[in-house]
């Protein structure tokens, strides 16, 4: 199967689509303003263009990869992407809840995530954050890294 170049051009309200494994890729059909999850089961990132990667990493989210080598190789990818997929998590309670349940969400991105939430007035978001900060940042952790915060001040301090 292919899909010609530009096939969704236009389709501004489009937010993801499923591409089945046999789908051959052209650099451009996906020209989607909106596109913000691309649900790729089975198919490698190295077959997804370098600009859509972010998008199938988002939509990774959504299923569950019965590969462990494609399941590896997208985790990879998060972890380096982690940062941009945090933003898009802000947006997409799938892909929070994806991040949380893998524990890749950081103390410095919660913290961020948390004001953005909080300021926004998002409840829903909100709780779900305070929620995984309990669960992952025990309290003893959050002392440690206060205390590690506190050595680098006074390590600054002593120059």
């Amino acid at each position: 199967e292919q899909m010609d170049t530009a096939a969704f051009y236009g389709c501004d309200n489009l937010e993801s689509i499923e591409i089945p494994r046999s789908l051959k890729f052209y650099e451009d059909f996906l020209e989607a303003g909106s596109m913000t999850a691309i649900r790729a089961e089975g198919i490698s990132l190295n077959d997804i263009p370098e600009k859509y990667r972010i998008q199938a990493a988002h939509g990774f989210a959504y299923y569950e990869e019965r590969n462990e080598a494609l399941r590896l190789e997208y985790m990879d990818y998060i972890r380096k992407e982690i940062g941009i997929l945090c933003k898009r998590a802000m947006k997409s309670m799938p892909l929070l809840r994806f991040l949380m349940a893998e524990e890749l969400v950081g103390y410095d991105a919660l913290e961020e995530m948390l004001s953005k939430a909080i300021a926004d007035k998002d409840f829903e978001l909100t709780a779900s954050l305070l929620d995984y900060q309990g669960k992952v940042m025990s309290p003893e952790k959050l002392r440690q890294r206060a205390q590690k915060e506190e050595e680098k001040l006074d390590e600054l301090w002593e120059f």
